[in-house]
């Protein structure tokens, strides 16, 4: 996925209020919720991998994959929708970005990797493979995201006034039934992508010998003169590419053997920035919804 802040550029650009539109004054926190939404899954696994020992990592990525589907990101966008003081417009600007977040992360380079905007009537996934994500394109992207995120911070026409939230039963019931489909349904859907061989997970645990392989940001390190890559808790050698030290790598190859890649072509990915910039906007959107729920309880008081 493109980090949190070209989201927010491209997203806040297309979304954003000209002129005295009271609309985009009132929705914006809703599209940079947007930017966010269908990333959760992802955000919940690093968490997860950081606090929780013991828990089986492939199933919940198989879990985790139908949670960042566009039908269960639309499904978690009406748990938060039905909180807004006008659920269905709230709803509308959550599922356009949703589809807009999802189709922006199709346009990087990610072997094996794409969005799922059929599921589940189909786990086959989209990718449009322009970029990869370390390109001078998507790192000036970047810059303008950070640029926007500063403005959302500190010019006063982006600070929405209180009062946007309503609660009551109905709408508890709402966003209680929309957000126990998010967490429980995908129990029952973690095999439909295993079935469908999403980021090669069925060859490589298999596994399926002479099936293609695709790797997408896998930590390689060299190992008695062999490099090895550890995909899905398991270690396989890497035969025919040029990687000299321990890196996170994509890449496609076949699966020559039970443990053996023979790789056609190999891609050393850049790490630290890409981290740092979904934290910077991530932050910025925790701080436009902590003033703007602030704001609305000050209303109420």
């Amino acid at each position: 996925m493109p980090n949190t802040l070209v989201h927010i550029a491209v997203q806040g650009l297309v979304s954003a209020p000209r002129g005295p539109s009271r609309f985009g004054q009132a929705y914006l926190p809703w599209v940079l919720l947007g930017c966010v939404i269908p990333d959760v899954p992802w955000i919940a696994k690093r968490i997860v991998d950081w606090t929780v020992q013991g828990m089986d990592a492939n199933r919940l990525e198989l879990y985790l994959t139908v949670q960042g589907s566009l039908l269960f990101s639309i499904l978690l966008s009406i748990a938060v929708a039905a909180f807004a003081l006008r659920p269905l417009a709230a709803g509308v600007v959550l599922s356009v970005n949703c589809v807009m977040h999802l189709l922006l992360d199709a346009v990087e380079i990610k072997p094996g990797n794409g969005v799922h905007l059929l599921a589940p009537l189909s786990w086959e996934s989209v990718s449009f493979g322009l970029v990869w994500p370390e390109h001078p394109l998507i790192a000036a992207i970047t810059m303008l995201g950070a640029a926007v995120a500063a403005a959302v911070l500190l010019m006063p026409r982006f600070r929405p006034a209180g009062g946007e939230l309503a609660f009551g039963s109905r709408r508890l019931l709402v966003a209680g039934a929309a957000l126990a489909a998010y967490l429980v349904l995908p129990i029952l859907l973690a095999d439909a992508p295993y079935a469908a061989d999403f980021r090669s997970m069925r060859t490589l645990l298999e596994p399926e010998i002479g099936n293609r392989v695709d790797l997408d940001r896998d930590p390689v390190r060299i190992s008695d003169g062999r490099l090895v890559v550890t995909t899905f808790r398991r270690e396989f050698v890497l035969v025919g590419a040029d990687v000299e030290r321990a890196a996170t790598i994509s890449a496609r190859g076949t699966l020559v053997g039970p443990d053996t890649i023979q790789v056609d072509c190999v891609h050393v990915n850049a790490t630290g920035m890409r981290d740092f910039a979904s934290v910077a906007g991530l932050l910025v959107v925790a701080w436009v919804w902590l003033r703007l729920l602030r704001r609305n309880v000050q209303g109420e008081a």
